[in-house]
C-alpha cells in the first residue's frame, strides 16, 4: 500500500493483504443515512453483474452484490467507531503518557507548548458534523461506477469493484494484475479524501491529520473484529490486533489501539455483514419469513446459506 507521510496515511486494503497471501442491514444503514442506502441500490449496476465468477467456495460473499454490501456495511461501521473515537479521544489525551503526547503533537503538527488540556479543547472543537462527512467517504472507491471513477483520474476499463471482484473470487490473474488494482484503488482514494480535506480545509492541517488516523484506526478494528475479515484476508488477518504494531516507532498507534478498541463491538451491535445481509434480504421482500430474534437470525443464516444464495440469484442479485 502506498505510504503518504506517517501513520495515518496507512490505509489497509483487501489487495494489499491478498498479494500478501499470493507471496507466502441496510434497512437500518437507511436510517443512519439515506443517500448512502439509495447510491447503495444504485451503484449495483449492469457490468459487474456479468462477471463469470465462481463463489461457492466462501462462505459470506457469493456474489458481486454481496461482496458490494460487504463494502457497505464496512463503510458504516467504521464511521459509527470512527466518531466514537472521536468522542473518546479527549478523555485518553488526558491519561496520556508524556512521551505518546509528545508524540502525537508532532503526528498532527500541533504546537510542542501546547499541553494536554490545550490538545483536548482543540479536539472537542473539531465540528462532529464534519468528521462524519468526511469518514463517509472512506473506501468509495470500492463501488463507484465508472463515470464516477473517472472524474477522480481513473483510467481502467472495468471498475474497481468488478476487479476486487475477480481477486475476492480467486480469479483475478497474477501478481502484477493484483499490484496494479492496489494501485489504481490508492491512488482513487487519496484523491477522494483529499477532496473531502479541501472541502473544511483540513488539508496539511492538523484537524485533516486528525481525521485520518480516527479513519486508520477505525479500520483497523473493523478488519481485526469483523467475522467476514478471515474470508476476505485469510491468514493475515488473524490474531490479536494488539501485537500488530510492535515496533518502537509504532509505540503510539500500539497504545491507542489498547485504549480504544473496546470501542468497536458496543458501536457496530446490528450492523455486522451477516445482519445487514438478512436485513437487506427483509427489505427487498425476499425474506418475509425472517426470524426476529438477533440470534436465530444469525442462525438461520449459518443454516440456510446455500439457499440465501439462491434466492438472491433468482431474483437477479449476481
Amino acid at each position: 500500500m502506498v505510504v503518504r507521510g506517517t501513520w495515518w496515511r496507512v490505509r489497509v486494503c483487501f489487495a494489499f493483504l491478498l498479494l500478501a497471501l499470493l507471496g507466502g442491514g441496510v434497512s437500518r444503514a437507511l436510517a443512519l443515512d439515506p443517500c448512502l442506502y439509495e447510491v447503495f441500490n444504485a451503484e449495483h449496476h449492469a457490468d459487474e453483474s456479468g462477471l463469470a465468477l465462481k463463489w461457492d467456495h466462501l462462505f459470506y460473499v457469493r456474489s458481486v452484490h454481496d461482496l458490494q454490501l460487504h463494502f457497505f456495511s464496512h463503510r458504516i461501521r467504521v464511521g459509527r467507531v470512527g466518531m466514537a473515537i472521536k468522542a473518546a479521544l479527549p478523555a485518553l489525551v488526558k491519561i496520556m503518557p508524556e512521551a505518546h503526547l509528545e508524540r502525537l503533537k508532532v503526528e498532527l503538527g500541533l504546537p510542542q507548548e501546547w499541553a494536554a488540556a490545550r490538545i483536548v479543547g482543540w479536539i472537542q472543537q473539531i465540528n462532529d458534523e464534519s468528521v462524519a462527512h468526511f469518514l463517509k467517504r472512506h473506501d468509495r472507491a470500492k463501488t463507484l461506477r465508472l463515470d464516477k471513477l473517472k472524474e477522480y483520474g481513473y483510467q481502467g476499463e472495468r471498475t474497481i469493484l468488478a476487479r476486487l471482484a475477480l481477486s475476492y473470487a480467486e480469479v483475478g490473474g497474477d501478481r502484477n494484475t493484483l499490484m496494479q488494482l492496489v494501485a489504481d484503488l490508492n491512488r482513487v482514494d487519496h484523491e477522494i479524501g483529499d477532496r473531502a480535506l479541501r472541502d473544511f480545509n483540513w488539508e496539511n492541517h492538523g484537524e485533516g491529520k486528525l481525521v485520518q488516523m480516527i479513519e486508520v484506526l477505525a479500520d483497523l478494528f473493523d478488519r481485526a473484529f469483523e467475522a467476514i475479515t478471515a474470508e476476505e484476508y485469510g491468514v493475515a488477518s488473524k490474531g490479536d490486533i494488539r501485537t500488530w504494531f510492535t515496533q518502537p516507532k509504532d509505540a503510539l498507534k500500539a497504545y491507542m489501539i489498547a485504549h480504544l478498541d473496546h470501542l468497536w463491538a458496543p458501536n457496530t451491535h446490528g450492523d455486522h455483514f451477516v445482519e445487514t445481509y438478512m436485513r437487506d434480504l427483509e427489505h427487498r421482500g425476499l425474506l418475509p419469513d425472517a426470524p426476529k430474534d438477533p440470534t436465530a437470525k444469525m442462525q438461520h443464516f449459518l443454516t440456510h446459506r446455500n439457499e440465501l444464495a439462491e434466492k438472491k440469484r433468482q431474483a437477479g442479485l449476481h
